[in-house]
């Protein structure tokens, strides 16, 4: 989901709630995205092609190792 969409998302839920001159502009979007946590990852190259689920088990064994 780009920056851009979801700009043009706020700007639909401004109007239907009757606010009037709102702009969802790429600096908005930018500061209510971290104010919520939402970040932009973007995989590309060999980044792409992970096996996620070897991943999360990856993950997973490295989570229990480090806990007490």
């Amino acid at each position: 989901m780009s920056y851009a969409l979801l700009g043009r998302k706020a700007e639909e839920i401004a109007s239907e709630l009757g606010i009037t001159g709102f702009c969802g502009s790429f600096g908005y979007v930018q500061g209510w995205a971290g104010r919520h946590g939402v970040v932009n990852v973007r995989l590309h190259g060999s980044a792409g092609s992970v096996d996620l689920e070897e991943a999360r088990e990856g993950m997973a064994d490295v989570r229990c190792s480090i806990s007490p």
